[in-house]
């Protein structure tokens, strides 16, 4: 009872949390344009590629090493954590006054304050603490909103503006979590410290390969687009995108917030053979959001989001197909992430990666309308490795 009450106080924030930005797309479709949400996706692409260079997959190494070695010195880790990021940014920061790239400082700072605040939600599933971690969410969706709203409305119209309001929102955020914990970071000896970071660089080193095969896969197409096609079509591009998105949210939510508890019953012992029953019994269900798009009339998006965007249900759809599946690999990838298989994790992200690559040059040749399918067969490719891979760890 205990397991499910928690469960449903990290579900019920995240679905809070996710749900206010979507709040603001009809407002920001109509306030940006359809070229200037093409601009807006674009930040977002490259902040999703430096995120993996500033975080380095610490929110998976600190929820492995609270389940394997325990919370008692999870402190460590976050303090070398924080020093890696912030070092980082710092440097980000520089290259980009040196370069007088506004565009650059922008990015490098709201990926620092993404980071921060993604360490303190880690460290908050890490040791159990549901109530935090959802009021941490729900503040800063507020504060994102709240910023928003006045950076727009008074000062600056534009994509960087939106920008703004949320490197303000996660920055307030982030420092009100250090310092209201009190939290004694960097108050270790020497010796575990560079424990710490022994542990985080061989951890983490394999699952840049994985981050970075999602990055392509999930962002990339962006800066693709915009090579080949108009703002303005990438701005109706990416707002498909993301209404479809909601399918990953949502999938997403639910494996944060069932992953420690799924972590807890393998370490129980539970057998994969389980698990495949349980997908047989309830994959299906995820196709229900499909089938539900198909249905919906381009005559609706057109009266959300205004009428810069009149195609974009056929982004929609397939976006919600790849999602769909996305969601079973998630089954698969923390079982093989478990067991510490995490080169075998990042071959299989890096293979799926590759054939997405190559299917995004081909179907291009057809038009903008055909790209979401390549994110479709790659993640059916993805899904495939990784059953494959589960079986083989769970023979041996």
């Amino acid at each position: 009872m205990k397991i499910f009450r928690s469960t449903s106080v990290y579900m019920l924030g995240e679905f809070i949390a996710r749900a206010l930005p979507f709040v603001l797309m009809p407002y920001l479709s109509r306030k940006l344009g359809a070229e200037g949400y093409g601009e807006l996706a674009l930040y977002q692409a490259w902040i999703s590629l430096l995120i993996i260079i500033v975080s380095y997959a610490q929110d998976a190494a600190i929820i492995r090493y609270a389940y394997f070695y325990g919370r008692r010195s999870l402190d460590v880790l976050v303090g070398v954590g924080y020093f890696y990021s912030i070092s980082v940014t710092v440097g980000l920061c520089l290259i980009s006054l040196v370069l007088e790239s506004e565009f650059m400082l922008i990015v490098s700072l709201c990926t620092a304050t993404q980071t921060l605040v993604k360490i303190e939600l880690t460290v908050r599933q890490a040791n159990k603490k549901p109530n935090q971690y959802v009021v941490i969410q729900i503040v800063t969706s507020i504060l994102s909103v709240l910023f928003t709203l006045i950076i727009l409305e008074n000062f600056h119209a534009s994509a960087g503006g939106r920008m703004y309001a949320l490197i303000i929102s996660n920055a307030i955020v982030a420092i009100i979590c250090v310092l209201g914990l009190r939290r004694k970071l960097f108050s270790y000896s020497v010796r575990q410290y560079k424990l710490a970071f022994v542990y985080l660089i061989t951890f983490s080193t394999p699952l840049l390969a994985n981050n970075l095969a999602s990055f392509f896969k999930g962002q990339f197409d962006r800066v693709f687009i915009e090579d080949r096609f108009s703002l303005l079509e990438l701005g109706e591009y990416a707002i498909g995108y993301q209404i479809a998105s909601i399918v990953f949210i949502i999938s997403f939510v639910i494996y944060r917030a069932v992953e420690p508890i799924y972590f807890s019953k393998l370490q129980s012992g539970l057998t994969l053979k389980f698990i495949n029953q349980k997908v047989v019994t309830y994959g299906g269900l995820g196709l229900i959001p499909y089938g539900i798009s198909l249905c919906i009339p381009s005559d609706i998006y057109e009266f959300l989001l205004g009428k810069d965007y009149p195609n974009v249900g056929i982004y929609v759809q397939p976006f919600i197909l790849a999602f769909s599946i996305n969601a079973l690999y998630f089954v698969y990838s923390s079982y093989i992430s478990y067991f510490g298989k995490t080169k075998i994790l990042a071959m299989i992200s890096v293979s799926s990666m590759i054939l997405y690559l190559i299917l995004l040059f081909v179907l291009s040749i057809f038009g903008l309308w055909a790209l979401p399918y390549a994110t479709v067969v790659s993640n059916v490719f993805l899904l495939f490795l990784a059953i494959t891979t589960s079986k083989s760890i769970a023979h041996n």
